[in-house]
């Protein structure tokens, strides 16, 4: 996770106080002030899901950019979810069976493709700035917790874009330091 202390002061603010500055405290955190919305304010590269043993809710996000994977697998009365489709795989409760349909699209060069199927039957993706929400006795239920914007006005010119791109690169990595 990204700034670190800034999300502590959020955390504060909104009444939660993690145990740690470890991602696993603050997202932990994040669940006890803002509930399923915990995901918009964490900035960073994560894929997290948690138990929430009260409501009997699974909930699992995966950061805007993607680059943590996270997997979801169907077995007969619940879900599994890992980073790594072989964990899924492993699971005595998963059937193995492949999705011929995805097998194909990846062989016929289908790569920027936004669909979560993977090459199993039952075993998805969970994409970039999504969260996952499940209760025991009901489907998976995914929605995007975040979108980009843009807020001016469009370049005119492939130079003045290079140009805007090159100015908010710099000034993100100013940020990032």
């Amino acid at each position: 996770l990204y700034y670190r202390q800034d999300l502590i002061a959020k955390l504060r603010a909104a009444g939660s106080r993690p145990k740690s500055s470890s991602a696993c405290d603050l997202i932990l955190a994040a669940y006890h002030a803002w509930g399923t919305r915990c995901a918009a304010e964490l900035e960073g590269d994560f894929a997290f899901a948690l138990w929430d043993r009260g409501r009997r809710t699974l909930v699992a996000a995966r950061d805007f950019a993607g680059r943590r994977p996270l997997f979801v697998g169907e077995i007969q009365d619940g879900l599994v979810v890992a980073s790594s489709i072989e964990s899924i795989i492993q699971h005595p409760g998963f059937r193995q069976e492949l999705d011929l349909a995805a097998v194909g699209a990846d062989a016929g060069g289908l790569i920027f493709s936004s669909d979560d199927r993977t090459s199993y039957r039952g075993i998805t993706q969970l994409g970039s700035a999504q969260m996952l929400l499940w209760t025991p006795g009901s489907g998976p239920r995914r929605s995007r917790y975040w979108s980009p914007s843009y807020s001016g006005s469009a370049p005119t010119s492939f130079n003045e874009g290079a140009a805007e791109l090159l100015e908010l690169l710099v000034a993100s990595t100013r940020e990032r330091f």
